[in-house]
């Protein structure tokens, strides 16, 4: 349990996400429940944990990612499409 705020990016906590969707197909790839780019860049969380093939396709492609989030832990998972669980932290303000 944590008091910390939590930014659910499919809107089951955080129903303001939906707007964000649909998703361009281009940038989901395989994967369902991909996290559009826009709203990683919108929101800005300080930590974003996801699998892999949630972000290949488009936010891990879009530049601002890169300069924004660095890659912090890996963790090896079998999850259908993702062999990786990625937690990333925010690097600038």
């Amino acid at each position: 349990y944590s008091y910390a705020p939590i930014l659910d990016t499919v809107g089951l906590i955080s129903p303001e996400v939906t707007r964000y969707y649909p998703l361009d197909p281009a940038l989901r790839g395989d994967a369902p429940y991909s996290v559009p780019p826009d709203l990683i860049f919108d929101q800005r969380p300080d930590f974003i944990m996801l699998l892999e093939a949630y972000g290949k396709y488009g936010l891990f492609k879009d530049p601002r990612f890169e300069a924004q989030y660095r890659l912090i832990k890996e963790i090896a998972v079998n999850a259908g499409h993702s062999d990786r669980l990625l937690i990333f932290e925010r690097i600038v303000p």
